[in-house]
C-alpha cells in the first residue's frame, strides 16, 4: 500500500512529519516513511523528470515494504496554477491505486499563513502586488521564475478544484480539514489502526511543540521598515525566490559543497492578516470559495 500526504502546505505538516508520522514504524509493521533516496526522486520527477533507470529504481524502493508512507508538501505545488501540473507528474510517480491524503485549512488562513511565510522567507512584497488576478499573472508568467512562487493567482486558488484535480486521476483522495487531522481517520481506515494506535498519534499530534509557525504581525511590521530602509540604501533582502534555482542547480548537477544548507522546494506565499489587503488582492473570488 501506498499513502502520499501531498501537503497543503501550513496545514500541521511539519508536525506530523516530525512527531506523528515516524511513530507509525513502531504501531505498523514493515512500514517505510519518507526514505531519503525516495525523497530524492521524488522531488527530481518534479523538477526534471526521471530517466528510465531512475524510474526503476523508484518503481524497486516503493516496493520494498508492505507499506510506504510519503509526505512532502511540495509535492502537490504551492502555486495553484501548476496544480494539474503537479498531479499528472504524482500520478506518473504513483500510479492512480496510491492513497491521497490533501490536508488543508479555511482559505484566508491558508493565504495568510502562506504570504507571512514567503516574507518570512525574505521575498519581502507588499500582499497587493503578491496576490494577482488571472489576467495580471499571465502578463506576469514569462519573467518569473518557474520553480519560485513569486505571484499568487488567487482566480486558481480554489479547494474544490484541488479535489477535483486529484479525484480525476486517482481512486482514493482524502481532503482533511485541519481541524480534523487529529482524529487520524485519514490512517486509521487503511492502516486498520487500533483506537489505542488513534490515541497514540493524537497525544504525539497534540503534544508536540509547534515548528515553522507564521510569523507574527509585529515581526511583518519590523520586516517591511527594514525593507524600507534598505530601498533608501538601494539594497533588498535576498529572499528564497533568489536563491532558488542557484541552489537547487547546485543541489541535482552535484556542484553542492559538503555540509552546504540548499533551499529544498520553495514553500510559498502568504498574506497579511489585515482586511485592507484582501480586498485589494481580491482574494474573494469565485476561485476562493471556502470549504
Amino acid at each position: 500500500m501506498l499513502i502520499v500526504h501531498i501537503g497543503l502546505g501550513k496545514t500541521a505538516t511539519t508536525t506530523l512529519q516530525r512527531a506523528v508520522f515516524p511513530k507509525l514504524r513502531d504501531i505498523v509493521a514493515d512500514l517505510s516513511y519518507n526514505e531519503p533516496e525516495v525523497m530524492y526522486l521524488c522531488r527530481k520527477h518534479h523538477l526534471y523528470g526521471l530517466s528510465a533507470d531512475e524510474n526503476s529504481r523508484l518503481r524497486a524502493l516503493l516496493s520494498e515494504a508492505e507499506t510506504t508512507l510519503i509526505s512532502d508538501e511540495s509535492l502537490v505545488n504551492w502555486n495553484p496554477r501548476l496544480w494539474e501540473k503537479a498531479a499528472n507528474r504524482n500520478l506518473e510517480l504513483f500510479g492512480p491505486d496510491a492513497r491521497i491524503v490533501i490536508t488543508i485549512r479555511k482559505p484566508l488562513e491558508y493565504l495568510t499563513s502562506v504570504y507571512q511565510q514567503m516574507v518570512h522567507q525574505g521575498n519581502v512584497k507588499d500582499a497587493a502586488e503578491f496576490f494577482v488576478a488571472s489576467q495580471t499573472y499571465d502578463r506576469l508568467e514569462p519573467v518569473t521564475q518557474g520553480m519560485s512562487l513569486e505571484y499568487f493567482d488567487v482566480d486558481a486558488f480554489s479547494l474544490e478544484r484541488l479535489h477535483e484535480v486529484y479525484k480525476s486521476r486517482f481512486r482514493h483522495v482524502a481532503v482533511v480539514p485541519l481541524s480534523k487531522i487529529s482524529e487520524f481517520s485519514f490512517l486509521a481506515e487503511p492502516l486498520h489502526l487500533s483506537g489505542g494506535s488513534v490515541s497514540e498519534l493524537r497525544r504525539q499530534f497534540e503534544t508536540a511543540p509547534r515548528v515553522n509557525v507564521a510569523y507574527s504581525s509585529l515581526a511583518m511590521k519590523l520586516t517591511f521598515a527594514r525593507e524600507r530602509i534598505f530601498g533608501v540604501l538601494g539594497a533588498k533582502t535576498a529572499g528564497s525566490n533568489d536563491r532558488a534555482g542557484y541552489f537547487w542547480c547546485r543541489r541535482y548537477f552535484g556542484d553542492e559543497k559538503p555540509g552546504q544548507k540548499t533551499c529544498g522546494f520553495v514553500p510559498g506565499p502568504a498574506f497579511p492578516p489585515k482586511a485592507g489587503p484582501v480586498s485589494r488582492a481580491r482574494l474573494w473570488q469565485d476561485g476562493l470559495a471556502p470549504v
